[in-house]
């Protein structure tokens, strides 16, 4: 087992260098490597969902005493086996490249002087976005594994070979292969929307007035009304002031 394990590792060292080559050495920010991992580990829970019904397809024909000389079936668990390792093994090279803590960009807070209070003022939408591109995304995924079934017309394997219908299970790739496109637009557009959030986030996080910082974080993040900010903040509800605080802090950076 350790002699495996070691082979594990060195399988996801050359994927991690492999992969670095075609998408660069550096996550951009933590929300990206988790992301990332994620997906490769929605790819391998799908290979192993194949898996599970090309397990059940070879114990139909254990069953039934059904004799496969091609071994069709052993050799779909072979290879949806070896796809399943191949997702886990990208699940361990990506695991490995943000344990690296190569991270750079937002983290260091340099995009701070790019962001605007249009984007403060996004940002209780970005967030309504995402959490509803999640509920999409988590739609999918259980749909890509919902199994298909179909009748066919066949006979039986035994004299006297008597007509009979067969139901057969499986996955319906066309509509897995049309979900897979609408996944990733959904994918990459949770990503972009994460990334602006953190980069509002750590922006905040930045700011030494903390006057400032709580009422950026109560009527940008929370929501709350301007007046309401206010009192809050400074005990009385004039809008305007904590409104004017915030865009003569823009107004200098």
């Amino acid at each position: 087992m350790k002699q495996l394990l070691k082979a594990v590792e060195d399988l996801a060292c050359e994927e991690l260098a492999r992969a670095r080559a075609i998408h660069g050495k550096k996550f951009n920010s933590h929300h990206e490597a988790y992301a990332v991992i994620l997906e490769e580990f929605e790819e391998a829970k799908n290979e192993l969902a194949k898996l599970n019904l090309d397990l059940d397809g070879y114990w139909l024909d254990v069953r039934r005493d059904i004799k496969d000389s091609d071994n069709i079936s052993l050799k779909a668990i072979k290879r949806r086996a070896t796809n399943l390792a191949a997702e886990a093994i990208q699940v361990v090279a990506m695991a490995d490249k943000a344990l690296e803590r190569e991270i750079s960009g937002r983290e260091s807070r340099s995009g701070m002087e790019k962001l605007t209070i249009k984007d403060l003022e996004q940002l209780i939408c970005w967030r309504r976005e995402v959490e509803h591109l999640e509920k999409r995304i988590e739609k999918m995924n259980k749909a890509a594994r919902r199994i298909t079934t179909e009748s066919v017309r066949g006979s039986d394997d035994v004299f006297p070979y008597a007509g009979r219908s067969f139901v057969i299970r499986g996955l319906d790739y066309m509509s897995e292969q049309k979900a897979k496109k609408l996944y990733d637009i959904l994918f990459q557009r949770r990503l972009r929307l994460g990334d602006r959030i953190v980069e509002v986030e750590e922006m905040i996080d930045g700011i030494e007035d903390s006057k400032l910082r709580q009422i950026i974080t109560l009527h940008y993040i929370d929501g709350k009304s301007w007046n309401v900010t206010a009192t809050k903040v400074y005990g009385y509800p004039c809008g305007d002031t904590a409104r004017k605080k915030v865009t003569r802090f823009f107004e200098k950076i």
